[in-house]
């Protein structure tokens, strides 16, 4: 499997809930070490979007990066976190493996363009798409732009806690059922936006001090 992580950081989102979604990333990463042929990336947004980590099966280094993320605030701009998440995907594709990307976000977007565009383009280029939507104020539009079905795909939490306690092992029991998709048309490598950055595991080392999330408990049925 291959993993992107699209995480929201905010102004909306609190210091605290923000840790708490770093630990969440972190279990995952601890749960793919299981098998040496998963690879993780690691995407963040707000004002902007950055790529920390581009797919790599190195987990200690997906793990220092996840732990040591800076906390941004600012302006929620989901669409330039799909984007760079779908820069990823093109550059770095395994045909044999599913893509997964996993979008986790507190609010609407509030800046940049409609985010259905390039969600649309990362289903249609085979990957899956979870939309986590945490507390009340998560876009309304999220389980649009997740893959379908909506109830397989899209999920809304009260608070970030329940990232953890509720929604890791859900999501762990459908990433272990998920099919090879076959992309409905090739997405041609192009160069990124202006607007949206990269960052390096060399880089982050130095930047980056420990931080601390939002993220809502779930309303899952």
């Amino acid at each position: 499997m291959d993993l992107v992580f699209i995480l929201d950081s905010s102004g909306s989102v609190s210091l605290n809930d923000y840790k708490l979604a770093q630990s969440f990333m972190v279990s995952i990463i601890n749960d793919s070490r299981k098998d040496a042929n998963n690879r993780i990336g690691i995407v963040q947004f707000s004002d902007s979007a950055y790529i920390f980590l581009n797919l790599t099966n190195n987990f200690d280094e997906a793990t220092k990066i996840a732990n040591n993320l800076r906390y941004d605030g600012g302006s929620t701009d989901i669409f330039a976190g799909l984007k760079i998440a779908k820069e990823i995907f093109v550059r770095d594709r395994r045909l044999e493996v599913p893509t997964v990307a996993l979008l986790i976000t507190d609010g609407d977007a509030n800046i940049g363009t409609n985010p259905a565009l390039t969600a649309n383009d990362l289903k249609s280029f085979g990957v899956h798409l979870f939309g986590i939507g945490i507390g009340p104020y998560a876009a309304k539009n999220l389980s649009q732009w997740a893959s379908s079905p909506s109830t397989k795909y899209y999920y809304t939490l009260n608070d970030y806690s329940q990232l953890s306690t509720v929604f890791h092992d859900m999501f762990k029991a459908q990433i272990c059922e998920l099919p090879i998709p076959v992309s409905q048309f090739p997405i041609p490598v192009t160069q990124m936006s202006p607007q949206i950055n990269s960052v390096t595991p060399n880089m982050t080392a130095k930047i980056m001090t420990p931080t601390t999330a939002k993220i809502s408990a779930t309303t899952l049925k």
